[in-house]
């Protein structure tokens, strides 16, 4: 070889070496060359979480990658920033697909995704249903029912599908008046209930045992009350309201003891008394008998006579809703604020972060924390509009921390919370007029629907 060849094979080598080492090391720090900006950037990345697992993974509509069958989790990594569309699939499941922005030097998330079945089965429980009344440890329901001879109660265990009753109607109606169940509240224990009855023309109270059958105990004695509710403790006692006066009392007696005056409304949370007074400041005691109580509130809320009032409490959460006005408890002003108007239910989510409100066509969420993860937050407050319909949405559940479960025209739909691009909606049954129940112990529905009781197969993974 001669020395010109030699010379010109060196700068050959050099210049490709000049060209492809830096090329290598920006490859091996993230650097990609952007076709469609014709620049080179820095790459970001995406991140995501699926139930269940093994679910294929599509960008822009081309197979990339699979879910582990471990964690149902997957990192992509070296994508151009731009905006993706990402499929998440699995055969005899509703896809999931959502537009994400891939950043520069960032990674963008969905970790709670959740496929729903494409065919969820619904196995007849029972007939002759009118209503349902879940009992708080998801383990049994009460079950209003009607035959030839009445109405009456039964209790129906949901992991044994054992049913047996509790009450008839001619328990309660001795004068065989037309009598209805108009309401029942269950005790935190879940072994008694307070019954309200409509009977002719008058109303009245009644408490059955829902772990036996024995003869429901006439409340008469009590006189005329606003509200009366069980102690968190002790389902043998019970706290009255009665001319805003609250009481307390025993069932066995039926004797009550006046506590405090003055009093609009209360409700208990884990053995701990709320209440709202007719000045409208907030208390807190676990013992009515230690005075003066904790008064909660510094500013007091203006009290209209004339509007309809609701006063709930979640875990530390407490809500007051004035006709369609919902108001939450500030603890650091130690005053109620407005947090959303035309609100028909709430309902707060299993972690305690988040409230879910609707009203006739919408559904919102309300976060608590300020930090919000996979949240596309447009607005400056805490709010956020989640979806909005033309027909009427009627009940609202939450299915997980993530996803919502609700009824309208006649579908039973799931929706994510996940509010980039838009939020996933899979619709998964149809039923006449139903009436819905999510189990969060067994993560199945119940559905009421033309007096039948049906169970969902596991909705969620």
């Amino acid at each position: 070889m001669t020395q010109k060849r030699r010379t010109l094979l060196f700068f050959i080598c050099l210049s490709s070496f000049l060209i492809v080492a830096p090329t290598i090391v920006l490859y091996s720090q993230g650097y990609r060359f952007d076709l469609k900006n014709r620049t080179i950037t820095k790459t970001g990345a995406f991140y995501v979480k699926v139930s269940p697992k093994n679910c294929d993974i599509l960008i822009n509509n081309k197979f990339k990658s699979k879910t582990d069958f471990l964690f149902g989790s997957d990192l992509i990594e070296n994508l151009v920033p731009a905006t993706y569309l990402i499929e998440i699939k699995k055969e005899g499941y509703i896809p999931w697909q959502k537009n994400l922005k891939i950043k520069a030097m960032m990674t963008t998330e969905a970790k709670n995704v959740i496929l729903f079945p494409q065919n969820l089965d619904f196995q007849t429980k029972t007939s002759g249903v009118k209503k349902i009344f879940p009992l708080p440890s998801n383990k049994k329901i009460i079950l209003e029912k009607r035959d030839s001879q009445g109405w009456y109660l039964t209790s129906f265990d949901l992991k044994n599908n054992l049913e047996e009753v509790l009450v008839l109607e001619k328990d309660f109606n001795k004068k065989k008046l037309v009598s209805s169940l108009l309401d029942l509240t269950l005790s935190t224990d879940s072994k008694k209930a307070i019954v309200k009855i409509a009977l002719g023309e008058t109303e009245k109270f009644f408490l059955i045992d829902t772990e036996n059958k024995n003869n429901p105990i006439l409340l008469d004695s009590l006189g005329n009350f606003e509200k009366i509710s069980f102690q968190d403790n002790d389902s043998s006692k019970f706290f009255i309201l009665k001319n805003s006066i609250l009481y307390s009392g025993n069932f066995s007696t039926l004797k009550t003891t006046k506590l405090i005056e003055k009093i609009i409304d209360f409700n208990s949370n884990n053995n701990e008394l709320y209440l709202l007074d007719s000045a409208g400041f907030i208390f807190k005691t676990n013992d009515l008998t230690r005075l003066p109580i904790q008064r909660l509130s510094e500013t007091p809320f203006t009290i209209m006579s004339e509007l309809p009032y609701e006063f709930k409490i979640f875990n530390q959460n407490i809500f007051l809703k004035q006709e369609n006005k919902l108001f939450l408890f500030n603890e650091k002003i130690k005053e109620f604020t407005e947090i959303a108007k035309n609100v028909n239910n709430f309902i707060v989510s299993q972690d305690n972060n988040k409230l879910a409100y609707l009203n006739d066509t919408e559904i919102s969420v309300y976060f608590f924390k300020e930090k919000l993860e996979q949240i596309e937050q447009s607005q400056s407050n805490q709010n956020i509009l989640l979806v909005r319909f033309s027909e009427k949405i009627n009940q609202i559940f939450w299915l997980n921390n993530d996803y919502l479960v609700f009824t309208i025209n006649n579908k039973l739909k799931a929706i994510e919370i996940d509010n980039r691009d838009q939020p996933n909606i899979v619709d998964l049954a149809e039923f006449n007029n139903p009436q819905i129940y999510f189990n969060k112990e067994n993560k199945n529905a119940l559905i009421l629907t033309e007096g039948n009781l049906l169970i969902s197969d596991q909705i969620l993974p």
